[in-house]
């Protein structure tokens, strides 16, 4: 992922904060639906698991979750967040 750092500082600063053990440097791609952020890294064995933040003002950003079941890089990309939600949903998954 090309590093965001200039375009998302907000969302860098929280992330650092939270002192989380994938730095943001190692991130692959970040989803954004609103001020709902999906972050997500590539694990050694080539899967893909995130951490999800939110905001109430885009400016202020809190750790939800810190990991997730990791997941084919294809599954990640056909996730969708559902409309008035703050979570992600992934094919085969219960809604």
């Amino acid at each position: 992922m090309a590093n965001r750092s200039d375009k998302y500082p907000n969302l860098k600063k929280a992330w650092d904060a939270y002192g989380h053990q994938i730095k943001w440097d190692q991130l692959f791609e970040i989803k954004f639906y609103g001020y709902y952020a999906a972050l997500s890294w590539k694990e050694p064995d080539g899967s893909v698991n995130y951490a999800d933040m939110a905001s109430g003002d885009g400016k202020t950003w809190e750790m939800q979750n810190d990991s997730h079941d990791s997941m084919s890089v294809a599954t990640w990309k056909r996730g969708k967040r559902p409309a008035e939600c703050d979570w992600m949903n992934f094919p085969g998954e219960a809604a």
